[in-house]
């Protein structure tokens, strides 16, 4: 093959895994079997080397060094790419990219974390990667020492810039285990503090206290469009309160959910699936607003206090022991009343907010700089790559 750009598919052969029947598969033998859930058990890995399960014997393996990535489902969206590190089997959900002769797999590794597979995902109720698109790429193909100049350049430079990562992630990590251990001091229960079940000392409601989910069905439409009232979801909290990712309700919707307005400033706890258990305190949207499903709306003596509350690592422990472990874990408000916390009175309350505002405020400025220096990290890895397969390294 003649030096030059060409295309991916004229350098590495790509297709997909396949998935053995379960009685093919043992705890141990001479073939790993790698399934996208080994991909995503790894981390930051490079290499695709451990598995529980094995084959005696494979109609079809791949060989090391080949490049691994997800072609099926959910994952496909997560870019991930592995290099494999024996030889092995890969499941369906999984696609291999495996470099020809002169091909260095170290080099053809490098072209592939520069494509965004977001590019070539084809969307449905399985999103599926096109890999004959992929294969249309363009590809510098130098010389093979050329090739693995190019590589040694990577690895240094890339070095550099995950030790810059790995900087950031630390600070960033003491500033939340001090904000923590600060928390956990200011909160211990101390003389004089009071002791009350959290019934007695909030007033707590939810989207479905407003009525049957038939009537609620009946009555409260969502609109994307903006319409009367601002349905406040969790997710909106995660979006930072997006307008353009609002979901609206109509006039009659509001007056209908009237046990879960909300005016802002009201603690909203997630009380099933994943982010349960987190909280924020509401603010005021500049127009009617009420709670949306699968959260508590929570009023207290002091708002800012009882959100650190709530969020300390004691608390948690305690809102453990009544989440039911069922698809989804979920705790109803009853259980939730039931709950026996303890608290400081008013200028106690106001002095620890006041610390953790403090600490709160230094330690969200470390998360901005660190998800800048992330970013910064990632745009320099890619700049670094479209040098080196545009011919430019």
């Amino acid at each position: 093959m003649r030096e030059g750009f060409v295309r991916l598919g004229d350098v590495c052969t790509i297709s997909g895994g396949y998935t053995p029947k379960p009685s093919q598969l043992f705890p141990e033998g001479d073939i790993p079997y790698f399934k996208v859930a080994d991909m995503n058990r790894i981390g930051n890995e490079i290499s695709l080397c451990y598995t529980d399960q094995y084959l005696k014997e494979a109609r079809k393996v791949f060989p090391k060094g080949a490049i691994v990535f997800p072609k099926n489902g959910g994952a496909v969206a997560t870019n991930k790419k592995r290099i494999l590190a024996h030889d092995a089997v890969v499941d369906l959900n999984t696609g291999i990219a495996i470099p020809r002769e002169r091909v260095d797999n170290q080099y053809l590794f490098y072209y592939f974390q520069g494509i965004d597979f977001k590019c070539f995902i084809k969307e449905g109720t399985l999103p599926v990667l096109r890999t004959k698109e992929i294969a249309n790429l363009p590809f510098y193909f130098p010389s093979l020492p050329e090739q693995q100049r190019i590589v040694d350049i990577l690895d240094r430079e890339f070095a550099k810039i995950d030790a810059l990562k790995a900087n950031a992630e630390r600070s960033l990590q003491a500033a939340k285990d001090l904000f923590q251990a600060t928390l956990k001091k200011e909160l211990e229960p101390k003389e004089g503090w009071e002791t009350e079940k959290i019934g007695a000392v909030f007033e707590i409601t939810d989207f479905v206290s407003n009525g049957s989910f038939a009537s609620l069905r009946e009555n409260v439409k969502y609109h994307n469009e903006p319409n009367y009232a601002v349905l406040v979801r969790l997710v909106d909290n995660s979006n930072g309160f997006d307008p353009n990712k609002f979901v609206y309700i109509d006039e009659h919707g509001y007056n209908f959910l009237a046990k879960s307005k909300l005016f802002g400033g009201e603690l909203i706890m997630c009380n099933i699936g994943a982010t349960i258990g987190t909280t924020f305190i509401c603010p005021n949207l500049g127009m009617p607003m009420s709670i949306g499903p699968n959260s508590l709306l929570i009023r207290t003596p002091n708002n800012e206090f009882f959100n650190y509350y709530l969020q300390s690592l004691s608390f948690k422990k305690k809102l453990k022991g009544i989440i039911a472990k069922t698809t989804l874990e979920k705790f109803n408000k009853t259980q939730f009343k039931e709950l026996v916390i303890s608290f400081p009175g008013e200028q106690e309350r106001k002095r620890i907010v006041s610390r953790l505002n403090n600490l709160n405020a230094n330690s969200k400025d470390l998360q901005d700089n660190y998800q800048k220096t992330l970013t910064l990290c990632d745009d320099l890895k890619q700049s670094l790559l479209r040098k080196a397969f545009n011919g430019e390294l």
